[in-house]
């Protein structure tokens, strides 16, 4: 089993990173990321495909039928067929996706941890630090 933490530095197909881990012969992969990536298509394309390979078809294909329509859908100038064109294909990726990708946020394991505390410490500029200031 292969368990990738920091997913979204696949970042595409081509980066030395996603070369690497792809050479690895294992039956399971997980993917874990904390990072949104609603605009980068790319990277979720290449996410999802490194976990379940050929799952939403070539990267052109992809582009084809989810990315572009829905990057031009997103647009400030875009016309209201293009933005409902765009919000259907989202919908069905989505919806594609589903048994294969789980979407949580922080509210999970709010009861689990103890509440978040924060300490500001103040030090003296040593003497270099200050030779640089």
């Amino acid at each position: 089993m292969v368990i990738l933490d920091e997913g979204h530095r696949l970042k595409n197909d081509k980066s030395k990173i996603s070369k690497a881990i792809r050479g690895l012969q294992t039956k399971r992969r997980i993917i874990l990321t904390g990072t949104p990536i609603q605009n980068k298509l790319e990277e979720y394309w290449c996410m999802v495909d490194f976990v379940y390979p050929e799952f939403l078809g070539t990267k052109k294909r992809f582009n084809n039928l989810f990315a572009n329509p829905i990057k031009c859908g997103m647009l400030a100038d875009s016309e209201m067929s293009k933005v409902r064109m765009g919000k259907r294909r989202m919908h069905v990726l989505v919806k594609k996706l589903a048994p294969i990708v789980q979407r949580r946020d922080e509210s999970i394991l709010r009861a689990l941890l103890p509440p978040k505390q924060e300490f500001v410490l103040y030090t003296r500029l040593s003497e270099i630090q200050q030779c640089l200031y």
